[in-house]
């Protein structure tokens, strides 16, 4: 093309802007959380915490760009996102229509809106959406284990070179890529079971706190029949 130079600092500086408005988005669902949740004092501004979310990210993608960074931006773009997208949203339809109640969302609804979600959008929440999802997750999961994980390197031993020769992944990658699909899921019922622990932990100590009182009005009375 005419121009090269020209075309290929616009076409970098279109990916370089486009990767921080991506990154915007990303560090704000990290850092607000925290804040909400008050992982830090107060005293500690919302910079700090922003700097040192991004070093941690900074060091935790270095992997990528050393000489094996392609297969590894391959392993997490094949197993990090899928399987945990489908199965997360599969738990958030599932919690909102059974757990929290379809009706209840109905009303909230109505109450934000002015108007009840029809028929269409209730069975497609509580039935269809539900289904679909589950029968991808399992789709997927058996493609998955039907296929074991595989990569195409770059070989000039290779009898058909320059074509990539299809390999397997050790073991140790293969744990890897399980380990990425398994801990990112572990986080709904890991995060329901403390808060299970929360409550139940809660109202243990609110009974003691109202048992108390009449231990205490009970002491004097048996006293004075003494």
């Amino acid at each position: 093309m005419p121009g090269a130079p020209v075309w290929a600092v616009l076409f970098f500086a279109m990916l370089f802007t486009l990767g921080l408005s991506t990154m915007f988005g990303n560090m704000e669902s990290i850092i607000t959380p925290l804040l909400d949740l008050g992982f830090l004092p107060t005293w500690v501004p919302k910079e700090a915490l922003t700097g040192a979310v991004c070093l941690v990210c900074f060091l935790s993608t270095t992997c990528f760009a050393l000489q094996s960074g392609s297969y590894w931006l391959e392993i997490f773009d094949n197993h990090l996102a899928s399987v945990n997208l489908i199965l997360l949203a599969f738990f958030e339809v599932v919690s909102v229509a059974y757990v929290y109640g379809l009706e209840r969302f109905c009303e909230d609804i109505e109450w934000m809106t002015g108007r009840r979600p029809g028929l269409y959008w209730r069975v497609t929440w509580k039935v269809i959406s539900p289904l679909l999802l589950l029968t991808i997750l399992v789709a997927y999961i058996a493609f998955l284990a039907g296929s074991p994980p595989s990569y195409k390197a770059w070989d000039p031993g290779y009898e058909h070179f320059p074509v990539q020769q299809e390999k397997l992944y050790p073991g140790w990658v293969q744990a890897v890529s399980a380990l990425l699909i398994v801990l990112p899921a572990l986080c709904v019922p890991g995060a329901a079971l403390v808060q299970l622990l929360v409550t139940r932990r809660g109202r243990r100590q609110d009974g003691r706190r109202g048992a108390r009182p009449k231990l205490q009005d009970g002491g004097p009375a048996e006293g004075g029949a003494c």
